[in-house]
């Protein structure tokens, strides 16, 4: 056994001499540790405010729709996970577990403790930045600013554009009374009409400008009749009111 190690020891000797391998400064290892750290830092930032998006998308998935289309639950989870942003996700947290292994400290830990460790923080910083609306503003801007990007993600607007089905969704461009008027993606103009009977959800602002959901069912023409208006995020949303109790300008 003794021999044995005195054998390894000078073939790693003898590796070393043939290799001309020579020893870092430690300067330098604690420059390349502190870099790691600091790449391992953003991308586990960048990650996070992935996550809030997938939070917002989740959360405002309106998961009571499937009703209103004729699909199973299973279906309408398959259609609307935002796979694109959880595959995102996926990818920074390995690039991050991977910039730590080069740190001065990454042999003490498991990689199933990296990995938890992560994970963890992947929760907590995505939901700050979900609470503080980073989620929305994203997926808002990569909307406005690439069209490519709805093609990779499930398109609401589209989905909530069937008033054929009993939902409708769009922006306000006017009010008259218990009547709206509502410009949907595609550019219809819709005359949204609302009874005493319809249920205003959540913190529904009905002003010109604002976006909003119905679920109702059509009337003649371009007239569609309101059972429900909710708002076009989730975030704080709350019980139903009645048809007094929304706001207006």
């Amino acid at each position: 056994m003794k021999n044995t190690k005195i054998q390894l020891s000078k073939n790693i000797f003898d590796a070393i001499k043939e290799k001309k391998v020579e020893p870092r400064a430690k300067w330098q290892c604690l420059l390349f540790s502190r870099i790691a750290w600091a790449i391992s830092f953003v991308l586990v930032v960048i990650g996070s405010l992935a996550f809030s998006v997938v939070l917002y998308m989740v959360i405002n998935n309106d998961w009571d729709l499937y009703t209103h289309l004729g699909d199973s639950l299973i279906e309408f989870i398959f259609v609307t996970l935002p796979y694109f942003w959880i595959l995102i996700l996926a990818v920074l947290v390995l690039l991050a577990l991977f910039s730590s292994k080069f740190t001065e400290d990454a042999y003490r830990y498991k990689l199933a403790t990296l990995i938890f460790a992560s994970l963890i923080v992947n929760v907590i910083l995505g939901g700050t930045f979900y609470v503080f609306g980073m989620g929305e503003f994203i997926d808002l801007q990569l909307q406005k600013e690439i069209p490519l990007y709805n093609s990779l993600s499930y398109d609401k607007d589209k989905m909530w554009t069937q008033p054929e089905k009993g939902i409708l969704a769009g922006t306000i461009i006017s009010q008259n009374g218990d009547e709206l008027v509502v410009e949907d993606y595609l550019s219809n103009t819709w005359t949204i009409v609302i009874s005493a009977n319809s249920n205003i959800k959540g913190r529904v602002m009905l002003k010109t400008g604002e976006k909003i959901k119905i679920i109702g069912s059509l009337g003649k023409g371009n007239v569609f009749l309101a059972n429900e208006i909710r708002p076009w995020t989730n975030q704080g949303l709350g019980g139903g009111r009645g048809m007094h109790g929304y706001t207006t300008p």
